[in-house]
């Protein structure tokens, strides 16, 4: 079976690419993950591998292989086309989410998969049977139906909520140990819904 360093040249010369177009053409890609010319000479000549699965992850999806495939695992090497989303501490409604500050890290899901971002749960959905420290996993476009989370602004103030229409009114029932209320249409004030709750993975505990 091929090693990483022989699988890396072997994917880099297949796209026509000098070392130091790979990391032009990567950084452009994945500014915050490190990688450059001595590493990628280093990985090839076979002296060291990456020491963050995050290099390999990225190098997999930048040539469209599995990680598998890069580290010399497996023959199998169509991926999947994938897309990365921020895993936030906080949500700020004022910014954009492409800039959003309080990133706890970045994961990659498949370009097919409704998920825009996730949400670290700071209070407990009993409902749902979330925890503090979950993961929630967020679609910007898709229109809320009864009894789904979602996440939204009212009145300045970000809410995780059980999303109800009934006889015409907009009832957002408030979740987690941090809230109890009810709040009807006619009394939200200026409300923005920021995405409705797809899935939620534990914290590993």
């Amino acid at each position: 079976m091929a090693t990483f360093g022989q699988r890396l040249k072997e994917l880099r010369v297949e796209h026509n690419l000098t070392q130091d177009e790979l990391v032009i053409a990567f950084i452009a890609k994945f500014p915050d993950v490190p990688l450059d010319k001595s590493k990628i000479s280093r990985y090839e000549r076979g002296i060291t591998k990456p020491s963050h699965f995050d290099v390999v992850e990225c190098l997999s999806y930048f040539f469209g292989v599995t990680p598998g495939y890069l580290m010399g695992r497996s023959k199998h090497r169509r991926a999947t086309p994938y897309r990365r989303i921020p895993i936030l501490k906080k949500y700020n409604p004022a910014v954009p989410l492409q800039v959003q500050e309080d990133v706890a890290w970045h994961e990659y899901v498949e370009e097919g998969d409704a998920v825009d971002f996730g949400l670290v749960a700071t209070a407990a959905v009993p409902s749902a049977r979330i925890a503090p420290g979950d993961t929630l996993y967020f679609d910007r476009s898709a229109a809320p139906e009864n009894g789904n989370l979602v996440l939204v602004v009212v009145d300045d103030k970000i809410m995780l909520v059980r999303y109800y229409e009934a006889n015409g009114n907009l009832i957002l029932r408030a979740e987690g140990s941090e809230h109890d209320v009810v709040i009807s249409q006619k009394d939200a004030g200026e409300l923005q819904i920021i995405g409705k709750a797809v899935s939620f993975k534990a914290e590993v505990k």
